[in-house]
């Protein structure tokens, strides 16, 4: 008998251990359970391929059919019957505690999305922040992004695909934490939740088992669904000692605020912190990784899968960082790879599907996606598209910029302050896209360089001007390693951490041609720095890349 059928015998034959043990072991029970035999495979073989070392920290994994409640499968750990592993028979999926980091952050969206806010409300950011106490609070909240990164104002939508938690501290004051845990509570988590802010950052511990559980409440657009295992239980003479009733659910999120986290939740996969997770389908996804890189999770769902992904050690808090492991550990890397990896193939014969949109509540408005407001007349086609926001959520002003067609000079903003220089610019006409650079001649929050980006950003064909500006951060970071990376992927990872990144599209040697263009055009063959060099924040890395045309 597998873990997961062990267990779920466990919980239906009673509490008492030893008419447990006496009933399942005596033999004769016959146990049908949710288990689905090619969702276990891959899910086991997702933890074995993505961990393939011994000194590799533990996972688990949890898979729920979002339909029925019904666990599909289940990975508790590396080997229930390894007898050199102390935690061998602790199932690290359904009995395990672990703070959940930033994917506790879809509750917080969810919970402000009920409350009236928006996905295009924008917050400020920054790389710290300190929230002021509440009333009989003694202290104020201070809160710093992951990796110490630099950001300018946000929308939730981009806060929520860059996980970034200044942002996510200032929404959980708004909300009330009291209500993300009602929230939470409703979707599925049964764990004791602190009522405190800093539970925007998954400082509550919760179970793998629970994070699927809410994976799968957002999945079925809001209908909560008690996870279950075990379906029909038969004794030795074919009498019936279980069966399951017919699986029944209750909505407990509104189905237009589940499809607008939904939608937060695609961009993260889509262009955020959960790329490596990408199934080539819809699908909805958050990274975590606590401090100090202690636990990582990925968690996500398709209309038809749901499914949590935690690593960690299990005996103690153990930073998973070189040389204790192979990699830096984090919630966009390992975990989003093995989600990806069971995924694949739990749904390789599963027609793809999207989910569905809901037909009230929502009001869906053309917008100017760089301002949040209604098109004017100068605004280019390609910065319109078609949003959807709670009704009454809308925007309904004009955008008082652009003020004309696009000019072909574009402004010159070099040396200009931050404010002055986007003010130039949109009044031009141009996006603006920013990024932070160090500089050692201006001052903070001044424009170092200008140039007019050749990829606008997914947003077409639309003038774009990117500027860099001079941080005042003084700290030193890594370099994340890129090679072999596809170049638009290794440039986003690297934004991301706050480089600034200059591509070279060449062959090595500078040779005109070579197979390496031919086979895999678009692939990074040489970074500088090299990966792990330790060097300014907002430095320059240059990738060299082989030509792609």
């Amino acid at each position: 008998m597998d873990r997961l059928q062990h267990d779920a015998a466990f919980d239906v034959l009673g509490p008492d251990p030893a008419a447990r043990a006496n009933a399942l072991f005596r033999g004769g029970l016959r146990i049908e359970t949710t288990l689905n035999r090619q969702w276990q495979a891959a899910a086991e073989d997702a933890v074995a391929s993505t961990l393939t070392s011994p000194d590799d920290p533990a996972a688990a994994l949890v898979a729920i059919d979002p339909a029925t409640g019904g666990v599909r499968a289940l990975v508790g750990g590396r080997d229930y019957d390894d007898p050199s592993d102390p935690t061998a028979r602790f199932n690290l999926a359904t009995d395990a505690r672990r703070q959940p980091g930033s994917t506790f952050k879809q509750l917080v969206l969810a919970t402000a999305l009920a409350q009236g806010h928006s996905l295009d409300e924008t917050f400020p950011g920054g790389r710290r922040v300190v929230v002021p106490p509440r009333p009989g609070e003694p202290y104020p909240y201070p809160v710093r992004n992951y990796d110490n990164l630099d950001f300018g104002r946000l929308s939730l939508r981009e806060a929520t695909a860059f996980s970034v938690n200044v942002v996510y501290a200032r929404l959980i004051a708004a909300v009330g934490p009291e209500a993300v845990v009602e929230t939470a509570r409703a979707a599925g988590i049964r764990s004791e939740l602190a009522a405190v802010r800093s539970l925007a950052l998954g400082t509550s511990e919760v179970s793998p088992l629970e994070m699927a559980s809410v994976q799968a409440t957002l999945a079925a657009g809001g209908i909560y669904r008690r996870p279950t295992v075990v379906t029909r239980i038969t004794g030795p003479g074919g009498e019936v000692l279980y069966e399951r009733p017919e699986p029944r659910g209750k909505r407990v999120l509104d189905e237009a605020v589940t499809w607008l986290t939904t939608q937060a939740l695609r961009g993260v996969v889509d262009a955020g912190t959960g790329v490596r997770a990408k199934l080539h389908r819809p699908l909805a996804g958050k990274t975590g990784t606590t401090q100090n890189g202690v636990d990582a999770w990925f968690v996500g769902y398709t209309p038809e899968l749901a499914a949590a992904v935690w690593m960690g050690f299990p005996r103690r808090a153990v930073p998973m960082v070189p040389p204790r492991t192979r990699i830096r550990v984090e919630g966009g890397n390992w975990p989003a790879e093995a989600f990806a990896r069971f995924a694949l193939r739990a749904l390789d014969d599963v027609p793809t599907s999207d989910f569905a949109k809901p037909d009230v509540a929502l009001a869906t408005v053309a917008v100017d996606v760089t301002r949040n407001c209604l098109p004017n007349p100068y605004t280019p086609a390609d910065l319109v598209e078609e949003r959807s926001y709670l009704r009454g959520t809308e925007p309904t002003a004009v955008c008082t910029e652009p003020t004309g067609p696009p000019s072909d000079d574009v402004p010159g903003v070099v040396g200009l302050p931050l404010e002055a220089a986007v003010r130039l610019l949109r009044g031009a006409g141009y996006t603006v896209e920013r990024a932070a650079e160090h500089s050692r001649t201006l001052p903070p929050g001044y424009v170092t360089r200008q140039e007019r980006s050749s990829r606008p950003a997914g947003r077409g064909d639309a003038p774009v001007v990117r500027i860099f500006v001079a941080t005042s951060d003084r700290a030193t970071t890594a370099v994340p390693g890129v090679l072999n990376r596809d170049v638009e992927d290794a440039r986003a990872r690297l934004e991301r951490r706050g480089f600034v990144v200059e591509v070279v599209g060449e062959c090595p040697d500078a040779a005109t041609d070579c197979r390496g263009a031919r086979i895999r055009p678009g692939l990074v063959w040489e970074q500088q720095p090299d990966a792990g060099a330790v060097v300014p924040a907002h430095s320059v890395v240059r990738l060299f890349a082989y030509p792609t045309g």
